[in-house]
């Protein structure tokens, strides 16, 4: 993944990826304006696994999906990573395919898999969602109504029960 230098906010040290305000700050033109995707991870009822097993619990699954993420993105180039709020991870990959997406989320997916049953716990759902986009997402402001709304993320949030 090619590298950005992004100011340092406190609660990176947790993530080891950019937080949506940093990716803002960044100069991230040439994701814009062309053919592209962005995929969205979820970790599916995070608060509720918090508050049932504890939040230590809870980070070892942050952990193992931010974990699969820069493994799996680093190898492709002008790929950008970033957390969207407390559960939302996104990666944007400006230039593949749709095939070329699906393989790459599948990768990030079997990876977290992988992180979290090396730990001995037992895999949350993980739900994703990819976005295709042409030119019609041209900056940061297109970026957010097109993710916030996604009817595919509002089904996501109902009903949400258990783990």
């Amino acid at each position: 993944m090619e590298t950005k230098t992004l100011k340092t906010l406190y609660w990176n040290y947790f993530t080891a990826i950019p937080n949506f305000f940093d990716f803002i700050d960044a100069d991230v033109s040439e994701v814009f304006g062309k053919k592209g995707s962005f995929i969205v991870f979820n970790i599916v009822s995070l608060g509720k696994i918090n508050e049932k097993y504890g939040r230590d619990f809870g980070d070892l699954h942050t952990k193992a999906l931010i974990k699969a993420i820069i493994s799996i993105s680093s190898k492709y180039k002008k790929s950008y990573c970033f957390r969207f709020g407390s559960n939302d991870f996104v990666v944007i990959l400006p230039n593949y395919t749709t095939k070329q997406i699906n393989d790459i989320s599948l990768e990030i997916k079997e990876e977290y898999k992988n992180n979290v049953s090396s730990l001995g716990l037992n895999r949350s759902q993980l739900n994703k969602f990819i976005i295709e986009y042409r030119k019609e997402i041209t900056s940061i402001e297109d970026f957010m109504k097109s993710y916030l709304t996604l009817p595919r993320y509002f089904e996501s949030q109902k009903g949400v029960t258990g783990i």
